[in-house]
C-alpha cells in the first residue's frame, strides 16, 4: 500500500486532470487550465490600461466578473464589455462567455 510521502496512489495525473475538469465544468465554470490562462493573459483580454485598475474574479455559467479597483474602472469595464468580450473569443474560442459583471473592491 503506498502512502502519500513514498509512492504512487494509482490516479495518474491524465485521470485528475480530467475529473477535475468534469467538476468544474459541472459548476458551470471553464477548465482550470483556462482559468490560469485568463489570469496569465488578463493584459490581452482587457488592455493594458484597465488591466491596471482589474482583474478577474470568477467565471462561472458564461459571466466573467471583474473585480475593480473602484467605480471609475467598474465603469471603464462596462463601456468595454463588447470589445473584452471579443477578446476574450478571440484568445478563448472553444469557452462560452456571454457577459461580463463587476464588482468593486481593493485590489
Amino acid at each position: 500500500m503506498a502512502d502519500s510521502f513514498h509512492g504512487r496512489s494509482g490516479a495518474d495525473p491524465e485521470h485528475i486532470n480530467a475529473t477535475l475538469n468534469q467538476v468544474f465544468r459541472f459548476l458551470g465554470a471553464p477548465a482550470p487550465d483556462v482559468v490560469i490562462d485568463v489570469r496569465e493573459r488578463w493584459n490581452e483580454i482587457v488592455g493594458p490600461v484597465l488591466a491596471e485598475g482589474t482583474e478577474p474574479a470568477s467565471i462561472v455559467d458564461g459571466e466573467l466578473v471583474i473585480t475593480c479597483r473602484d467605480g471609475t474602472w467598474a465603469s471603464q469595464v462596462a463601456w468595454m464589455e463588447p470589445q473584452i468580450l471579443a477578446n476574450f473569443h478571440g484568445l478563448f474560442p472553444s469557452e462560452s462567455l456571454v457577459r461580463v459583471s463587476t464588482r468593486t473592491e481593493r485590489l
